[in-house]
């Protein structure tokens, strides 16, 4: 089972690590709108707080991840109410970081997890949605054929 990680910065999940920057020593220096393997040549491809990015064309990157991914495709982006949400500039595209951009395709499963907010106060603990987690799964596998 051979994996790819889209994005991997400084952690690497990937059998094969992808990343635009040279300075985090990716084992592939590329674009995630172009990716240079073969269709359907990873059984899982991760790609981690990448899309919501300045420079990022959603579903063109989207489109690309699906095309290397033979059976799973995993996503992970903000939530939109996350604190790290609009802290960074460079997170521009935040369509991805709401659940009903997700909910246009198909076999889809989608994740979210919380963080506590004021765990000091045991009676005022509250939860805030910090990340997304989607995961695409084989029908994307049957387009690309036809």
């Amino acid at each position: 089972m051979l994996t790819l990680d889209v994005g991997c910065g400084n952690r690497k999940l990937g059998d094969v690590n992808v990343d635009i920057k040279r300075s985090v020593c990716p084992d592939v220096v590329c674009d995630i709108h172009y990716l240079p393997f073969k269709n359907e040549q990873f059984n899982i491809v991760y790609c981690y707080h990448v899309l919501e990015h300045k420079g990022v064309k959603p579903l063109r990157a989207i489109r690309e991840l699906k095309r290397v991914c033979s059976h799973t495709l995993e996503i992970q982006v903000p939530h939109m109410l996350s604190p790290n949400a609009k802290k960074d500039k460079t997170h521009v595209n935040f369509q991805v970081m709401r659940r009903r951009f997700w909910e246009q395709f198909k076999n889809v499963q989608i994740s979210m997890d919380y963080v506590k907010m004021f765990p000091f106060l045991p009676v005022l603990v509250m939860m805030r949605p910090n990340n997304i987690t989607i995961k695409l799964t084989e029908a994307y596998s049957e387009q690309n054929k036809t």
